[in-house]
């Protein structure tokens, strides 16, 4: 029989792999996805942290030798990492507390993150404070009822990915870009690169306000939904700028939210045939918009 091994890293990344095939298929529009994506990419979190940890000693991951190192920092009232350097100093036996132990208990993500956030010259808190909330989301999905945003959970994920692909980096961890599958490299690059992910974001919510849109209206009567996109000029994308009530114009970018663009179609205020609203004209103290025909006297006299 076949032996599936996987050590703590390999752990990590397998988990990786899985979250990110998971949040692709969020993104074709399977929204039950988001919810592994999440617990998945917790779990990955979770174990690269403890990867880090054993990176600085083999031992710092056990729950028992951990205790040690915040029970010198609370005596001492001095950082986790300042009293695991004197600890390591005065030459301890980090293995010591967990001698005897076949199967010793590791330590959770929020030791992990506190030993990490005692560096505060390297370890960023607003990164910690997104993994915590992504982690007490992870929570609630095991163990109570929950309300998931799918767009911020899709956002959260890609700020993460950021952060741990810089993490990793920074503190020489591991390459993800070098150990992910090559089937997920491109979702990954994607959620690694801000504007890229920004822009299949921005897509993502047209093609979903498309489906609202037409959502249980017969093929026949499909042709009454006034439902268009538009080029946005702002941010240089096709199709960004789709119907929203709550816009001047009617319209809004998913993207940079601009509300303006001369692509536009009005009615005009005389014949009522629509125009982009580039191509109208205004008659002073009568009309704001008359299209092209209408102001073409020569034509007419």
């Amino acid at each position: 029989m076949h032996k599936y091994e996987l050590d703590i890293i390999g752990n990590a990344i397998d988990s990786l792999d899985e979250a990110l095939d998971k949040y692709a298929q969020g993104q074709s529009g399977c929204t039950r996805s988001h919810k592994f994506a999440l617990l998945h990419f917790c779990h990955f979190m979770e174990l690269i942290l403890k990867h880090y940890l054993s990176t600085v000693e083999e031992n710092l991951i056990y729950s028992k030798v951990f205790r040690v190192v915040a029970k010198r920092a609370k005596d001492d009232g001095i950082p986790l990492i300042e009293a695991f350097e004197i600890l390591e100093n005065e030459e301890f036996d980090f293995e010591s507390p967990i001698k005897g132990h076949q199967n010793p208990h590791t330590i959770t993500l929020d030791m992990a993150l506190e030993y990490l956030e005692s560096d505060k010259e390297y370890f960023d808190s607003e990164f910690a404070s997104e993994i915590r909330s992504l982690k007490d989301l992870r929570n609630d999905i095991e163990h109570h009822k929950f309300e998931m945003n799918t767009k911020e959970v899709r956002l959260v994920l890609g700020r993460l990915t950021r952060g741990f692909d810089e993490f990793t980096d920074i503190f020489s961890v591991v390459g993800l870009q070098n150990v992910i599958s090559k089937k997920q490299l491109g979702v990954f690059q994607t959620l690694a690169d801000e504007y890229e992910h920004e822009l299949e974001e921005a897509k993502v919510e047209v093609r979903e306000a498309h489906n609202a849109a037409f959502r249980g209206v017969r093929p026949k009567h499909q042709y009454d939904v006034h439902w268009a996109t538009y080029d946005c000029p702002e941010c240089n994308v096709s199709d960004l700028m789709i119907p929203n009530i709550d816009s001047s114009t009617g319209f809004k970018c998913t993207m940079c939210g601009n509300e303006d663009s001369e692509d536009i179609e009005v009615d005009c205020e005389i014949c009522g045939s629509s125009w982009a609203n580039g191509e109208m004209s205004s008659w002073v103290d009568t009309y704001s918009y008359t299209c092209p025909d209408c102001n073409d006297f020569d034509s007419k006299y």
